[in-house]
């Protein structure tokens, strides 16, 4: 739904596992496993994660999950998946996910201004068939949170809006460690950045956790 951003070119750095990019649409990274629901998305391979990964226990050492499970049912199938992220984690993996931000999105609605979204903004009428601008501040909230439905079969829309709180809860539940709310263009993992670039979205919430 945001910009995406162009792709990193750099040399193969020494790594200890794979490096997955789940659900990143047409956004396919050479150096990645590029996994996406919809068979249609240049360069990468179909796979409904719901079915699980198809990959061993401990083989991955950076699993991406950007703008993906806010598409998840949150009580049926996101613990599901998480534990399989964290199946193919290796000890001291990193699992960087990115999802919108509900309080960005509220304090958009309290200001009754939602032009900071930019590009999302703009978007919208493609999920929901009308003008978002034309919408009343409700309906504009609801759009981005939970009516970001397309034309596309594959893309289910929204399940669940994350904050910083509701999102460390999920993890930690499930074993990760280390949450850390993190800024667009920066990773505690050493090299993760200079072959990965974060979306543009100004709505979004950016974290990483680490399986112990």
């Amino acid at each position: 739904m945001a910009e995406q951003a162009s792709l990193v070119l750099a040399p193969v750095l020494s790594r200890k596992g794979l490096w997955l990019n789940v659900g990143g649409g047409n956004l396919a990274y050479p150096t990645f496993e590029n996994l996406d629901i919809d068979p249609t998305q240049g360069g990468a391979r179909f796979v409904d994660i719901r079915a699980g990964l198809p990959y061993g226990n401990e083989s991955v050492e950076v699993l991406i999950a950007s703008h993906i499970l806010e598409h998840l049912h949150p009580f049926w199938d996101l613990p599901r998946i998480l534990r399989e992220f964290y199946r193919v984690m290796q000890p001291g993996a990193t699992l960087r996910i990115a999802v919108p931000d509900l309080s960005i999105l509220v304090e958009c609605y309290n200001k009754k201004d939602f032009s900071p979204l930019g590009h999302t903004q703009k978007t919208i009428r493609n999920m929901v068939g009308m003008d978002f601008v034309d919408m009343p501040l409700s309906l504009q909230f609801s759009a981005i949170c939970f009516g970001n439905f397309s034309l596309g079969q594959a893309y289910e829309g929204h399940y669940v809006a994350f904050d910083a709180e509701s999102m460390r809860w999920y993890l930690t539940q499930l074993g990760f460690v280390d949450f850390a709310v993190v800024q667009a263009g920066q990773s505690r993992h050493p090299t993760l950045m200079t072959l990965y670039r974060d979306i543009n979205a100004p709505e979004q919430l950016l974290c990483e956790v680490t399986r112990p």
